[in-house]
């Protein structure tokens, strides 16, 4: 046909097998995982995937009670050149958790909004 347009479909897929109440929330995070992994994907729901969320929820949880209960604490290390001079310092900030003691950045690299 002369003039006609074609279009692409692609989709993505997040399936599960599980009782019925908890299939839409299974289904979702299977979405999830297939979505960040790109266009035309297949993922199927599975206990890690469950739990990779619950520790992050558990995590942010716990850096918002650490703002309020002022729990970071700011080291400065200071930066020289070559032949020793100071240039300049840079900043680190520690979580030092009451019951874990100090967190690493790396944990909680994926950031947090605050609202004042």
């Amino acid at each position: 046909m002369q003039g006609a347009r074609t279009k692409g479909l692609s989709g993505v897929t997040g399936l599960v097998t599980t009782k019925f109440y908890d299939s839409f929330i299974y289904a979702d995070i299977a979405m999830y995982y297939a979505k960040t992994s790109g266009r035309n994907a297949l993922r199927f729901s599975d206990p890690q995937m469950q739990q990779v969320i619950n520790q992050r929820v558990l995590l942010e949880s716990g850096l918002r009670k650490a703002l309020l209960d002022q729990q970071f604490q700011l080291y400065y290390q200071l930066q020289v050149d070559d032949s020793g001079s100071p240039l300049g310092a840079e900043v680190l900030m520690r979580w030092i958790h009451p019951e874990k003691g100090v967190i690493s950045p790396l944990e909680f690299k994926f950031g947090l909004i605050c609202q004042r």
